[in-house]
């Protein structure tokens, strides 16, 4: 009798450890089960389409506007995606003509929960400290120049480094800046 419930212990405690295992790896996303019936929802979504699409570059180069046109992948329902290529040829078009001096890359762009703002951030401060208060105000002008320009729709940009307000001793960034710009 002592043998049996010995047998039965073991066969129950071995049973719950090889579920424990399945129940861990499939958690772990190491074994998938799928099933028709709970993903249905997914295989109706499409995937994001991708055009590619010509765009137009400004900067302010010798007082007076330059533009560059340029091919860019263009996301049909993604804007944040867009935003961020814009403002990242934008800051290419700067850099190759050196009106800024460092290569400056936007690490994400965000769209606010309601939908009033779009958020920037790069992953340096694009100003040196020799920039004039009008050389700096003409970057982000070139910025949102380019992007009103290629029909972005929100209405303010945010600028930001690092996730944090972008810190200039003349210009301020810690209100968002309206699309249309200040010229």
């Amino acid at each position: 009798m002592l043998f049996h419930n010995k047998k039965i212990y073991l066969i129950i405690a071995a049973t719950t450890f090889l579920v424990g295992i399945l129940y861990y790896t499939w958690r772990e996303e190491w074994i998938i089960i799928r099933h028709p019936w709970w993903h249905a929802h997914q295989d109706k979504i499409t995937p994001n389409a991708y055009t590619k699409k010509k765009i137009t570059i400004y900067a302010w180069y010798n007082n007076q506007w330059i533009q560059e046109q340029n091919d860019a992948i263009w996301s049909e329902n993604n804007e944040a995606e867009n935003i961020k290529h814009l403002t990242q040829a934008s800051l290419n078009l700067l850099f190759e003509e050196e009106i800024i001096k460092k290569k400056i890359h936007v690490e994400t762009t965000l769209n606010t929960a309601d939908n009033s703002e779009f958020i920037i951030i790069f992953d340096r401060n694009p100003f040196s400290k020799q920039l004039s208060i009008h050389e700096k105000h003409m970057i982000i002008e070139s910025i949102l120049k380019t992007l009103r320009t290629n029909n972005v729709q929100n209405s303010k940009i945010r600028f930001l480094v690092n996730h944090q307000p972008l810190i200039d001793a003349h210009l301020d960034f810690l209100q968002s800046w309206p699309i249309e710009g200040f010229l």
